[in-house]
């Protein structure tokens, strides 16, 4: 505290979100060991949000990943876009956000798959 004046500090911490994989529902970034990041992925289609919340313990390779199938396969819509919100926080609830917007890509198989499912490539 100087006279009435009272300085927080903070540190912004190293968080990243690398990127949101679709052929796997993934989205995978990176972080401090020992960090605990709040992960939130929503997905929108036509008219209809759903959502779905992790924690995730960052391991020593400073990676982390998290599957979201079970949001997509319960999904009644096509989903247009995934939305992923992430954060760490410290004990006074401050915290350091990175957010990630992208256009849902569905997969597409190769077109002789889908004639011809038992082909070997």
């Amino acid at each position: 505290t100087l006279g009435s004046t009272t300085a927080l500090e903070y540190t912004v911490e190293n968080l990243e979100i690398n990127g949101i994989n679709f052929h796997t529902n993934t989205v995978s970034g990176t972080a401090d060991q020992g960090k605990q990041v709040s992960l939130s992925v929503f997905a929108r289609g036509e008219f209809i949000e759903d959502w779905i919340f992790t924690i995730i313990t960052v391991d020593n390779t400073k990676e982390w990943s998290f599957d979201f199938s079970s949001l997509i396969e319960g999904f009644p819509v096509p989903v247009e876009e995934i939305y992923a919100h992430s954060r760490i926080e410290d004990d006074r609830g401050n915290a350091t956000v990175i957010d990630l917007l992208e256009d849902y890509q569905y997969p597409v198989e190769p077109l002789y798959q889908q004639y011809f499912p038992l082909c070997l490539h």
